[in-house]
């Protein structure tokens, strides 16, 4: 009688075996890179970080596309006439005490004594 339960049981497992396995290798397959993979596409951090980076590519782009269409090449710039905002303290002082000697010296006197 044992001989014709497992003669029963045995079909009845090979028939079970490939769907079950089939089954978990599906079950696996997901969990291990189908779930990781959307969970990587749809961060919320790496797309913020994206949407960051696209503007400022397009910036970078519209910068370029202005410096196409204007022409830098013929803007002269005079260095005695056009002084820039940014000069150091010592230029300054050399363009004063170059335009009027005594200022240029009182200015210098209080600079160095100001630095002690």
């Amino acid at each position: 009688m044992s001989g014709n339960i497992t003669n029963q049981i045995i079909p009845l497992i090979e028939w079970l075996a490939a769907p079950l396995m089939y089954g978990l290798l599906l079950f696996l397959f997901f969990f291990l890179f189908v779930r990781p993979f959307f969970a990587f596409i749809f961060d919320p951090d790496r797309l913020a970080v994206k949407k960051i980076v696209d503007e400022k590519r397009m910036r970078a782009d519209a910068g370029i596309e202005l410096n196409e269409i204007l022409d830098f090449e013929d803007l002269t710039i005079d260095p005695a006439e056009d002084i820039p905002d940014f000069m150091t303290d010592d230029k300054k002082i050399a363009k004063l005490a170059s335009s009027d000697p005594d200022k240029g010296g009182n200015l210098v006197k209080q600079w160095l004594h100001s630095d002690k």
